[in-house]
């Protein structure tokens, strides 16, 4: 039952503005959450039908010791009764069933290859922040490739499948994709909304963002070239983290990772091989960690363009 739960509590809201989207919904052999953009339903084998507040529930059944049965019943005043051996709970419901937001996934079931998920963490770090591009904010599936850009690094992951149309994942979602851990084996498509399927039953559905992203190929399909990052360059990027100034600067010189550009200021690192000029973000560079393995670091102050397994990317430094 634990496990229902925490499936599914990632798309309950967490204010209370709205009482029906953070509530749980149980009814039909499955548990509902519904946060207003994100819905998430499994399998469940409890037989009651009711709407429970979220954080509660998940609070009662946590509670329960692994060795006790689980009894579930509603009170005439409303409530869930969570009963295991002497431990009792009374969890809150939403008290009016027929207002209870529920969504269900449309369309045409279409399987999908594994091997999303992998991808998936490497560019949920290249998610944007930043409101006022929405677009960003997500990724981009788009024919056998998905992108990613905080507006500093974009990301291009190469996919294992075709997509069958473009679409914007929002980051909520994508999100909550790696926190279940597992490989989608179906797709449902809507005019807006997504839904991604489970082997267990399990769906996860998703509003969609705007796919109008800028032209990608203008920062990527650009002649460059690549080479090995020098031996120790990301250790030397993390030794060099507790000296940055509010800029987060890293200055490139020949045989140099520093923090500043003058002699005898901030903290450096001495690192052969290295033979090119710039100046960059230290925390952008750092997250090419484990994800590129060459970069045109000459290109500065241009995007430097980096090449990965099944990926290629551009980051973009900062003036001198």
């Amino acid at each position: 039952m634990l496990n229902d739960l925490k499936f599914v509590q990632g798309a309950v809201a967490k204010k209370d503005y709205v009482p029906a989207l953070t509530h749980f919904h149980i009814g039909e052999g499955r548990i509902y959450g519904f946060n207003g953009v994100l819905a998430i339903s499994t399998p469940t084998d409890l037989a009651v039908t009711a709407t429970p507040k979220a954080a509660s529930f998940v609070k009662a059944v946590e509670r329960i010791p692994d060795d006790q049965e689980v009894v579930l019943n509603l009170t005439e005043t409303g409530r869930l009764s969570v009963k295991a051996g002497r431990f009792r709970a009374y969890v809150e419901c939403h008290d009016d069933s027929s207002g209870t937001v529920k969504v269900a996934p449309a369309g045409e079931l279409v399987p999908l290859a594994p091997g999303i998920l992998p991808v998936l963490r490497v560019l949920a770090p290249f998610m944007g922040i930043d409101a006022s591009r929405p677009w960003a904010m997500g990724i981009l599936f788009k024919g056998q490739s998905a992108f990613a850009t905080n507006n500093i690094v974009l990301v291009e992951h190469w996919l294992p499948m075709l997509f069958p149309t473009p679409m914007t994942i929002p980051a909520e979602a994508i999100k909550e994709m790696i926190r279940i851990g597992t490989d989608p084996t179906g797709i449902q498509l809507e005019e807006r909304a997504v839904t991604f399927h489970y082997p267990n039953g399990a769906w996860l559905r998703t509003a969609l963002f705007s796919t109008e992203w800028p032209d990608l190929s203008a920062v990527l399909d650009k002649p460059s070239n690549a080479v090995p990052f020098p031996d120790g360059f990301f250790d030397a990027v993390t030794r060099l983290d507790a000296f940055t100034g509010k800029e987060n600067r890293l200055y490139l010189r020949p045989g140099i990772v520093a923090t500043s550009p003058h002699e005898g200021d901030g903290a450096l690192v001495e690192i052969d091989g290295l033979a090119d000029e710039g100046v960059h973000f230290l925390g952008m560079m750092a997250k090419l960690s484990g994800v590129a393995t060459s970069i045109d670091l000459s290109l500065w102050p241009s995007p430097c363009l980096f090449f990965g397994d099944m990926l290629r990317g551009a980051i973009i430094g900062m003036r001198g």
